[in-house]
């Protein structure tokens, strides 16, 4: 599990740098403090160093739709008890909705993750 960067969130380095989540209140947070957060030096979740490579995909998933309506999407999750999420191909939904999340919930504080599921319907001739 420690080299899955999908997991990253569950791994002890994570536990460790909780500090980097202090005064971050679950179900509460803002676009501007998680990408507070995603600017540091240090993965929060893990306690290393971001690489180059990070920075780089960061350029790329700012660029995405989906980035732009982060504080929007926050609002409707700390409002709403359900949120049904329609996009087009492309704009992010399934790569940075999680990723929204996990800096919103904070599931590693309290031992848990998030799942991304995604329907698909099958093409019929």
């Amino acid at each position: 599990m420690s080299d899955n960067p999908y997991l990253a969130h569950l791994n002890e380095g994570g536990k460790k740098d909780a500090d980097a989540f202090n005064g971050l209140i679950p179900r509460k947070t803002t676009a501007e403090q998680a990408e507070k957060l995603e600017n540091a030096a240090v993965n929060p979740f893990t306690g290393k160093t971001f690489s180059a490579k990070y920075q780089k995909i960061l350029e790329g998933r700012r660029k995405l739709p989906v980035h732009a309506k982060r504080q929007e999407f926050l609002d409707m999750v700390h409002n709403n008890q359900f949120v049904v999420l329609v996009g087009e191909t492309g704009s992010g939904k399934t790569t940075q909705i999680p990723q929204f999340l996990a800096y919103d919930e904070l599931p590693h504080l309290k031992g848990k993750m998030i799942a991304c599921t995604q329907p698909r319907r099958v093409a019929a001739c």
